[in-house]
């Protein structure tokens, strides 16, 4: 990305698409990230505390399978039909 109102340079063959700060900077949705560590309870609460989000806590058997299926499609070499 270049500012060309400070870019103090020119740019030859290139293309030079123009794009507004929505399309740019599109933030993702707040969602549950997987860290395939083994870590203890509190060990997670400071992770998620540094990263400024909260550990999950699975609360219903519908919010168990949503998360299992998020983490198939995160880690699919890790998952095993055991573990259900």
């Amino acid at each position: 990305m270049v500012d060309w109102t400070h870019s103090e340079w020119d740019l030859e063959n290139a293309v030079v698409e123009n794009r507004t700060v929505e399309e740019v900077c599109q933030l993702p949705k707040p969602e549950d990230v997987i860290f395939p560590e083994k870590r203890s309870y509190v060990g997670h609460q400071r992770m998620c505390n540094k990263m400024r989000g909260r550990v999950t806590v699975v609360k219903s058997d519908p919010m168990m399978d949503r998360l299992i299926d998020v983490f198939k499609a995160t880690l699919p070499n890790h998952y095993s039909e055991e573990c259900t």
